[in-house]
Formats: C-alpha cells, structure tokens, sequence
C-alpha cells in the first residue's frame, strides 16, 4: 500500500504542477520525465522495503511480491484505455527489480 499511496501522491502532484504530457507521450530525452520516471521506480523500492519490514522474513521475495501486484494493479486499470507507452511497460518490469532489491537492503538493515 505505500507504493500505491506514493504513487497517488506523486500523479497528484504531476498534475497540479501542470505535466501532464508525462502521462501522454513521456520522453526519455526530458529531463524532467526521467526524474519522474526515477521517483516512480524510487516509489516501488520503497513499497518493497515497507513490506520485506512487516514481513520480517523473505524480505526478497515480500519485495518482489510487491513489483507483481503492481503490475497486476496497473493491468487491471488500463484494461479498454489508450495503449500503455512503451516506456511505461519497461518500467513496470523494473519495478518488480526495484522492489526486490528495497526488499533486500531490508533485509540488510534487519533491527536486532
């Protein structure tokens, strides 16, 4: 749920400042797109560490869980819509890594 809250609040924020062309046509030559594209993936890392924390044992495979879903989520929602860019859908992939690995420094920062 952090990766989705995070996520939320990040396209909030994406359009209250007005860039929503990121979510249209994202170009990977803006610099401006590739932060975002940083903080979504920064977003999944996050939501996997939070999750491996809770877990409190198969922090990996709990990260990695959390990368599924969201493909699953993002699947699910754009059914019947405009077709996903394909930067998203390499994204998506990366953030099953992304969550993995936020599942693995939990693991290697595991509190006494």
């Amino acid at each position: 749920m952090v990766d989705f809250s995070l996520r939320i609040l990040l396209q909030v924020s994406l359009f209250w400042f007005g860039l929503t062309a990121f979510f249209r046509e994202p170009e990977m030559t803006n610099p401006i797109h590739l932060v975002i594209l940083g903080l979504v993936l920064l977003s999944t890392a996050i939501g996997g560490f939070v999750a491996a924390r809770v877990a409190e044992r198969s922090e990996a495979l709990h990260g990695m869980l959390v990368g599924l879903v969201g493909i699953l989520a993002v699947a699910a929602t754009s059914i019947g819509l405009q077709p996903t860019p394909l930067i998203f859908i390499v994204a998506q992939i990366l953030s099953v890594g992304t969550a993995t690995l936020g599942g693995l420094l939990a693991c290697r920062f595991r509190l006494p």
